[in-house]
């Protein structure tokens, strides 16, 4: 995929066939755990704002803030989904995190999304989704179905952690690369091996000539470093500048 010296020439490549082929490939850009305001999310914010790229931005209801909801007024292509209910670790020891997983009764955990749609649309207004986003990307599939009968269009998780479910009404729309590393370090993961993940996610849609689901950025402002930043800067950037790509709104995505 890459050049020794450049890294984000097999991404070009990929996106060239793409744009030779007459098509163009569709991406999408969440960030989570949002609850204030913060220099890290100002920062993000004009990232976004900078490169004009639309933005899921997921918030944690419980104790999301009146100060985050003044923020995001400002601006404009900022979509709030809910992130949850508290973000709280449920699992037992020795498990993966979940606070939607499947330790707790579906009763209890759809009646504490209900609280989430209720608060982020109370909350956020015309800048909310009706979009579940699990934390830590992980769900008992089995909710997903009375999350639809409650009010949510959208899940989001990672395609990784088979969040999806074909039988509901759900739209399910997963992100495919996470930048940050969740060893102990939280440090970027790098740019060969994210740029890798896009790579493999667009040339295995064109080869099978299937139809692409629109390949998803995961960030998290909170705990990026500067070498994070700079990463997503320059993806916004190129994928903006090809012709055999494209940014999609958080509505055209769950539209899908």
């Amino acid at each position: 995929m890459t050049d020794a010296g450049d890294p984000w020439l097999g991404l070009e490549r990929e996106l060239d066939l793409w744009a030779d082929a007459g098509n163009v490939a569709p991406f999408w850009w969440r960030d989570d755990d949002a609850v204030v305001p913060s220099d890290r999310l100002d920062r993000l914010l004009s990232l976004a704002a900078h490169q004009q790229t639309p933005l899921c931005l997921a918030v944690v209801p419980e104790p999301a803030t009146e100060a985050l909801q003044s923020r995001l007024q400002e601006v404009a292509d900022v979509r709030v989904a809910v992130h949850g209910w508290g973000h709280v670790n449920h699992a037992p020891d020795g498990e993966k995190k979940a606070e939607f997983g499947p330790h707790r009764p579906l009763r209890v955990m759809t009646e504490e999304a209900a609280q989430g749609l209720q608060r982020i649309s109370a909350l956020f207004g015309g800048q909310a989704i009706a979009t579940f986003v699990p934390p830590w990307n992980r769900i008992d599939t089995n909710l997903i179905a009375p999350l639809g009968e409650i009010g949510f269009t959208g899940v989001s998780g990672h395609r990784s952690r088979k969040t999806t479910a074909s039988v509901t009404d759900v739209t399910a729309a997963d992100i495919h690369v996470d930048i940050v590393d969740w060893g102990e370090s939280r440090a970027f993961v790098g740019e060969e091996p994210a740029l890798r993940t896009i790579y493999v996610q667009l040339a295995e849609a064109r080869e099978a000539e299937i139809e692409l689901p629109a390949t998803g950025l995961l960030t998290h402002h909170l705990v990026m470093d500067d070498a994070a930043f700079d990463f997503t800067a320059r993806l916004l950037e190129k994928i903006h500048a090809h012709r055999g790509a494209t940014w999609l709104t958080p509505k055209a995505v769950f539209s899908r």
